[in-house]
Parts: C-alpha cells; sequence; structure tokens
C-alpha cells in the first residue's frame, strides 16, 4: 500500500507555505482510521486515534511527519516574460536546473533553468528563472502572479523492486508510512499523528503543533542521508541496513530515555536499528521537545541516497522495518 500513497502524495503539490491540497487529500483518506480529524491555525493536519478503554488512564504518542517540499516563490515577471524567483528555506538552487516546475496556485508547468555564462560557483536563486513559453510580460501574468509557490513536478518510479525511488521522498515518505501505520488498531494508548505544515522555515508547524498536543512522547519521522555514496561525508548510515534512531541533532540532544524506548521498540519488531547523528541538521524533533514545559522526543530516520537531490532513493525493507517498529510502538 506505501506504493499506492506514495503515487498519490507525488501528484499533489505541497511547496512551503501551501500544502493545504496534500493535507486535504491525507484527510480525505485518514478519516477512515482514526477517530477523530482536525486542523490549526497554521495548518497542521491532526489524526486522532482514541485508546479503546476511554476510561483508564493511557500513554499518548504523537507521530509527526512534515507536509511540504522545498519551493521558491515568484518575486519579479520580466518584461519577457520570464518569471524571477527567490527560494524558500535552506536549499541549493543548483537542484532545481532543468527541471519541470509547477506554479501552485494556477498549475501552470514551465521549466526552470539558469542564466546563460553564469558560473557553477556563482549560482543563486537570483540567477535562476522560470520560462513557460510566454509570449511577454502580459501573457506570462495571466498565467503567474508575483508572490506565488513553485515547486518541482512530481515524479515516482514504481518499477523497482528493492526501492522506492522518487521526487521529494523526504516529505512524501515518511507521509504515506505514516498513513500506512494508522491503519493499525490501538490498544492501551492514545495516538496522535501530525502533518506538519512549514517545516522547511524553522519548523514553523512542529514549533505550533507542539503546543496543540499533550503527550508523554513525541517521535518525529524523517529521512538521513547515507554515507555509502561515492564521495559521501563520513557516515555510519548505510541504506538497507535499517531505519536510523536519531542520537543529536543541531536542535536537541535525544535523552537517554527516549532512546532505551525505541531500542527496546526495534528489539521487540526484531529491527536492526542505526544511529543517527546529525549537529548540523535542524529538525521538527528538537521544535516539539522545547516547547512548553518541554516534552519527551525523539526521531526515527529513513535512510536515503542523494538526499540534497529533488530525486531520491529509499530501501523499501528499511521503510517495512519502520513500520513494524512503530506498530510495536502504539500496540
Amino acid at each position: 500500500m506505501i506504493n499506492e500513497w506514495l503515487t498519490l502524495l507525488t501528484n499533489v503539490a505541497a511547496p512551503t507555505g501551501d500544502e493545504r491540497k496534500r493535507a486535504k487529500v491525507i484527510e480525505d483518506q485518514v478519516k477512515q482510521f482514526v477517530d477523530e480529524v482536525h486542523y490549526d491555525a497554521l495548518g497542521n493536519l491532526y489524526a486522532v486515534k482514541h485508546a479503546k478503554n476511554k476510561n483508564s488512564d493511557h500513554e499518548t504518542i504523537v507521530v509527526s511527519a512534515h507536509l511540504d517540499e522545498p519551493a521558491c516563490t515568484i518575486v519579479d515577471i520580466d518584461e519577457a516574460g520570464f518569471l524571477r524567483v527567490e527560494g524558500i528555506g535552506q536549499q541549493d538552487p543548483i537542484a532545481w536546473i532543468g527541471r519541470r516546475v509547477r506554479i501552485s496556485k494556477t498549475g501552470q508547468i514551465g521549466i526552470i533553468d539558469v542564466e546563460e555564462q553564469v558560473d557553477w560557483q556563482d549560482i543563486t536563486f537570483g540567477k535562476l528563472y522560470i520560462d513557460l513559453a510566454a509570449r511577454d510580460q502580459e501573457h506570462a501574468k495571466s498565467l503567474a502572479s508575483i508572490g506565488d509557490f513553485v515547486s518541482l513536478v512530481g515524479e515516482f518510479d514504481e518499477e523497482h523492486d528493492d526501492v522506492y525511488l522518487g521526487t521529494h521522498l523526504d516529505s512524501v515518505l515518511p507521509c504515506a508510512l505514516l498513513l500506512e501505520v494508522l491503519k493499525t488498531p490501538v490498544s492501551d494508548k492514545k495516538v496522535i499523528a501530525v502533518f506538519t505544515v512549514q517545516h522547511r522555515v524553522r519548523s514553523r508547524g512542529a514549533k505550533v503543533a507542539g503546543y496543540q498536543v499533550e503527550a508523554d512522547l513525541i517521535l518525529t519521522l524523517g529521512l538521513t542521508p547515507t554515507g555509502d555514496t561515492p564521495g559521501a561525508k563520513r557516515s555510519a548510515i548505510k541504506l538497507g541496513a535499517g531505519p536510523a534512531i536519531k542520537a543529536l541533532d543541531g536542535s536537541m540532544v535525544v535523552s537517554d530515555r527516549v532512546r532505551d524506548r525505541l531500542m527496546e521498540a526495534f528489539s521487540r519488531a526484531g529491527v536492526t536499528s542505526q544511529i543517527e547523528v546529525a549537529p548540523k541538521v535542524m529538525s521538527d524533533t528538537g521544535a516539539f521537545f522545547l516547547t512548553k514545559a518541554g516534552t519527551p522526543a525523539g526521531g526515527l530516520s529513513l535512510p536515503v541516497r542523494h538526499a540534497k537531490q529533488q530525486m531520491q532513493i529509499a530501501a523499501k525493507a528499511d521503510v517495512e522495518a519502520l513500520r513494524n517498529v512503530l506498530i510495536a510502538l502504539i500496540k
């Protein structure tokens, strides 16, 4: 079923700041598995499964995945009808060059490219432009407007037996996995799934969501780069070697108590774990951890190749293993 979820979500754009369409698709799908669905003012989507015995004390576990994918916004439309853009959040403009893009508001498709005679090291978003094949500025303004969000046209390859290969797996794969896990009946725990917005601009959605939920444990789902490709930064993470338990990142150090509990869940599920150490990466985990008086929080990550590119690869075995771990945690 993960394949079906990925196909569905990849075909719905969710640029940072305009995640509504993907959230609505998830809402429509998740209603059949949960007891309650609602949004907050920022646009985070909450799907709640109540404990079977509502009259007894029960633990509340929050599992979170972010909705948004890399995006840019239109800042100008020149006289020739080309769109000028600026990136939203920290990202590499080179990864956009030559790709098909979609204007979120109108659905118009174009190509993003870089100005001629620009040296590779000098490429910034200010040197990129979108070509909608507009005749002139007036025509371009009928197809897009300043302030519109832009995202890649999604791609997902269903032909591989052992891996998932697609656009922005870092957003669609955790969401698809969480949808699949929500199909599992719960027993004595309350489970709240949070699909957060604006992850790529300092985890704004997670910061708001942290104040909306009362939880005994919050887990964020994400991806982590592998160190098994040519010239990769040194890392012990390998594709297909199991999901990773976050030890620390640039926003938090996970407590021993949370890590021990996650290790115990891996053991019960019969799954081998890896350890993620990412001191330069900020995450939603840290945003949840620091809300209110602080909440026990941890992160579970799927190894992915080409993490900084628009197309990524994840192992199906790792996804299935993480599914089993999450089921062990919530049952």
